[in-house]
């Protein structure tokens, strides 16, 4: 009995971290109240509350609706964030002209992030008439108030020449006000411009200082050009293994270019090993010439496959459909299977496939506009996409949505929406999400007070669902009778625990008083617990996962999709899988009741 009440406790401190930190439902009321009152700054918070989801559900409607109130009451900041609202058809319509008078209204007001805003649009034509000089006047007037970001773009135009001559001095000059206040973006141009000796004396080892500073920050581009630094051994020692794990870093983040050289390097440090080449060479020298043929056939067959596959996809992703197009992006992201590498190419097939709703592609579009690979860099865009996919299910968008938000990797850090998205994805069975949860969890102080019981109940469903099932289906294993008796004593208990009450670590007057001596439970190490919970928890979500694939009901054709994309090699038909998580969790419960 004391194990499962340690196992409830858990369950609720679960609950209290995993839940996003909202404000008390009063604060609405009364942020309400004083909106509808017309108070400017409560109209402010109310629509930045609807617009985050903090204290109250996300409602973009409500956020445009109480930000388009207080803009018109001029608050510079509402002014700024309907224009966004506008400009990315975020609870309104997609409206550039709407977009830039906002932007324009806030910024002469002095507000530094609608300065630099309206610039862009200026240096793009969106909402406005193309000018470049107009853009630069708005990017120089938030660059005076030290806005790393408008500086940036200040910098850039400066070394592109975009709109006026090249001027590096002048580009390196704002280039490093932005880096100094931490602007990854910044940190890579200022090195860049370190290494190619431009407006400043040519440095490798600050360009490599500045490389490292963005890198650090996970800024994709910043460990694409260190890795490159150390692979040609310029301001560092050389050294392919650093190179090879600054590109496997940006690559992971998806930058196309970094994986073209990873590869490169990887293939450095594969011919350099002696030994390797050798073991492989004694391999290759041992094999028989039937082995060989049989080896040559097998290859041949699975090429003759892939080609047809593959000439399969670019029929039917002519012909309009999103997964083949989809599928041919993927081939040139990755260069697989005969195709060169072509992140223009694969821009183009995500973006087909991204508009008819095709959720995996809308998640790698957004990756290529978070980088500007393919396409150009546009950080709204990249987040609006990653975000659809996210929503919509896509548990890599979901996983990546809150990294960027608990490291503020191009979006402020947000450590509530960080925990919302780890969620979302831990939900879906996403393991590297749950630990991610786990460590986070155990970071924060005070445990001990009050829990939510409702998520706590759901959390403890995953413990105890699998169970439930075979008692409805009567097909309870004898082996697991005891811990059976002990879980259904344990939902009684729990039955007389009211919805929404707070739990305070007491027993229940009506729980059982008696259990079976043999299934006691004895206190166990910690860490072993721990490791217990989490494997259950994880193949529960397994099985919820299979059990919804097993029971969708998908044609042939989508069935045939979805088998093409596992190798021959590894496929185990999913009725076998689940048969094969519900027996190893069998055994973790009854390991469970043993200790």
């Amino acid at each position: 009995m004391k194990f499962f009440k340690h196992i409830l406790i858990l369950f609720y401190a679960l609950s209290f971290f995993l839940l996003p930190a909202f404000s008390p439902a009063g604060e609405i009321d009364e942020l309400s109240s004083k909106a509808e009152q017309g108070h400017v700054e409560a109209q402010f918070k109310l629509a930045d509350a609807y617009y985050s989801g903090t204290g109250t559900r996300k409602n973009p409607e409500q956020a445009f609706f109480w930000y388009e109130k207080a803009a018109q009451q001029g608050h510079p900041k509402a002014q700024r964030a309907l224009g966004a609202m506008y400009e990315l058809g975020k609870g309104t319509a997609k409206e550039p002209e709407q977009a830039a008078f906002w932007y324009e209204k806030a910024a002469e007001q002095g507000l530094a992030r609608a300065q630099t805003n309206l610039g862009i649009l200026y240096e793009t034509g969106e909402g406005v008439a193309q000018n470049h000089d107009t853009a630069r006047m708005w990017y120089e007037k938030a660059a005076e108030q030290g806005y790393a970001r408008g500086q940036t773009y200040l910098g850039r135009m400066y070394e592109l020449s975009i709109g006026v001559a090249v001027d590096y001095t002048k580009a390196f000059y704002w280039y490093e006000k932005a880096a100094e206040q931490g602007y990854a973006r910044a940190q890579t141009n200022l090195g860049a411009l370190y290494e190619a000796g431009q407006g400043v004396e040519q440095n490798y080892e600050q360009a490599v200082v500045w490389y490292t500073k963005a890198a650090q920050q996970r800024y994709a581009r910043g460990q694409f050009y260190l890795g490159r630094m150390f692979e040609q051994g310029l301001g560092t020692e050389r050294d392919i293994a650093q190179a090879s794990e600054w590109y496997s870093r940006a690559a992971a983040l998806g930058y196309v270019k970094a994986r073209k050289q990873l590869a490169k390097v990887k293939s450095e440090l594969t011919r350099t090993n002696e030994k390797i080449i050798q073991e492989k060479q004694e391999a290759v020298d041992q094999i028989q010439d039937d082995e060989v043929t049989i080896i040559t056939a097998a290859k041949m067959k699975e090429k003759v496959e892939s080609e047809q596959i593959n000439s399969r996809h670019e029929y039917l992703a002519t012909a309009g459909d999103p997964h083949s197009q989809y599928l041919l992006g993927l081939l040139y992201l990755n260069g697989n299977d005969g195709y060169e590498m072509d992140a223009e190419k694969a821009a183009y097939w995500f973006s087909l496939a991204a508009e008819k709703g095709n959720i995996a592609a809308q998640y790698q579009l957004g990756l290529l506009y978070l980088n500007g690979e393919g396409v150009e860099e546009d950080l709204q865009k990249g987040k609006l996409l990653l975000e659809q996919a996210a929503e919509s299910g896509n548990v890599d968008a979901q996983y990546n949505f809150a990294v960027m938000y608990l490291e503020g990797l191009k979006v402020e850090q947000d450590k509530d929406n960080a925990i919302f998205w780890l969620q979302k994805a831990a939900n879906q069975g996403h393991q590297i999400a749950i630990k991610a949860l786990d460590s986070i969890i155990e970071k924060q102080p005070g445990t001990t007070e009050k829990f939510n019981s409702q998520r706590a109940e759901e959390l403890y469903q995953l413990i105890i669902a699998e169970q439930h099932r075979r008692e409805s289906t009567n097909s309870i294993n004898s082996n697991n009778q005891q811990l059976y008796q002990l879980i259904i004593a344990e939902r009684q208990r729990r039955g007389n625990v009211n919805q929404g009450s707070v739990y305070r670590n007491e027993v229940s007057e009506n729980a059982p008083k008696e259990i079976p001596a043999t299934a006691v439970m004895n206190p166990v190490a910690d860490k072993n617990k721990k490791d217990i919970y989490a494997r259950v928890t994880g193949l529960q979500l397994e099985i919820e996962r299979l059990t919804e694939r097993i029971d969708s009901g998908l044609s042939d054709r989508d069935y045939a999709r979805y088998m093409e994309l596992k190798s021959p090699v590894f496929v185990i038909h999913d009725s076998e899988r689940l048969e094969a998580y519900q027996t190893e969790l069998d055994k973790l419960l009854l390991e469970m009741t043993s200790q």
